[in-house]
């Protein structure tokens, strides 16, 4: 975000975090003054109690050197979770359904035959809740 130069006047900035992981998550703010100085003159954390059921996708985007990407299911436990991935024009181009066998499970996913670059949206269902990311393929 654009500086506003050295001013008494308190300056009020903001970042919402879409993803943040069940936990401690720790925030910085760091200060690159006109100069070029950098600094790092404060730091948070933030408690994140565990959702019954959330869904993380990374790297997002998805750059084209990477073939795979990672999928995180937290709040899990032994039911089937159903996924699928949508084009933008609505079309089935990945549909799995994986068993549940741990409170938090990461799943390495490859990139879907055919899948070109562009906007797709995953749909992960998981004991009658359904959670929609959006996900970048570059």
């Amino acid at each position: 975000m654009a500086g506003n130069g050295t001013t008494q006047l308190p300056q009020s900035y903001s970042y919402l975090d879409h993803e943040p992981v069940p936990g401690i998550n720790y925030y910085r703010l760091t200060q690159q003054d006109f100069n070029g100085e950098v600094s790092t003159p404060w730091m948070a954390a933030a408690s994140i109690e565990a959702e019954a059921f959330s869904v993380r996708v990374y790297p997002n985007p998805i750059k084209p050197k990477h073939a795979t990407w990672f999928l995180q299911l937290s709040g899990t436990t032994k039911d089937i979770a159903h996924i699928a991935m949508h084009n933008s024009s609505g079309e089935i181009v990945m549909q799995e359904s994986i068993q549940a066998n741990a409170s938090q499970m990461t799943l390495e996913l490859e990139k879907p035959q055919g899948c070109t670059a562009g906007v797709y949206f995953l749909k992960v269902s998981y004991s009658g809740r359904t959670i929609t990311r959006k996900i970048i393929f570059q």
